[in-house]
């Protein structure tokens, strides 16, 4: 007869609520790329070598919308799409952690007793509070996502209307970092950058769990003797 030995359910419901989130993303670039290859097939061939003007009127008329619109614009949105979804699930986690900590451990001060953006809020709640300490590089690089966010929520991706301008110009020039500027100044994710992103959550939400004290994320079965 078996039995679960050793796991957290809250744990397991953060991760696998990551784990339906990265499947949803996956299906959403899959279904864009079929989209996209289909479209493809349907260009006008193009025209016979030696005709320059209806080459022109080709590439004009046909190409250069396609690369614009499969390449730069709908790539693009989607993705920002995918940052909003996934830091709406890490504040949402975050804090939902943060108040399985307190119940546990039975404390009186509250995530919500401080001030400041969700992030530095739940941040100040478990080193101050819990006396629990995440790396420094996750948080750092956290909060780069918190400024692209807000830089898609608040100016629509656009880097010049974004109030972190210059941080995000600099961001962009980091060759660890797979973002852009395009030729029109708005902030470009490819989709490298959404995948990176993942693996960062998760291994934020892994180190905060085991460094709270959390069982594991997956039952593990026992055989009885």
């Amino acid at each position: 007869m078996g039995y679960f030995k050793n796991w957290d359910f809250h744990r397991f419901d953060t991760t696998s609520q990551l784990r339906w989130l990265e499947i949803y993303i996956d299906t959403m670039e899959t279904q864009f790329e079929n989209i996209k290859n289909q479209a493809e097939r349907k260009l006008p061939k193009k025209p016979e070598y030696g005709d320059q003007e209806l080459y022109d009127l080709w590439k004009k008329v046909e190409i250069d919308p396609f690369v614009r619109k499969y390449k730069d614009i709908f790539p693009s949105k989607l993705r920002y799409s995918a940052i909003v979804l996934i830091w709406i699930f890490l504040e949402t986690r975050l804090r939902e952690m943060c108040k399985e900590i307190e119940k546990r451990k039975k404390l009186r001060l509250k995530e919500k007793d401080f001030k400041g953006p969700i992030i530095e809020r739940c941040k100040t709640y478990l080193e101050k509070v819990c006396d629990i300490r995440i790396e420094e590089k996750i948080w750092s690089e956290l909060m780069d996502v918190q400024k692209i966010r807000n830089c898609i929520i608040h100016a629509n991706g656009s880097i010049k209307d974004s109030s972190d301008n210059k941080y995000l110009k600099q961001l962009t020039k980091n060759e660890e970092v797979d973002l852009e500027i395009d030729y029109e100044g708005f902030l470009l994710i490819n989709r490298e950058y959404v995948l990176q992103l993942l693996v960062l959550i998760k291994k934020f939400f892994d180190q905060a769990f085991d460094r709270c004290g959390f069982g594991k994320a997956f039952p593990e079965s026992f055989d009885k003797t």
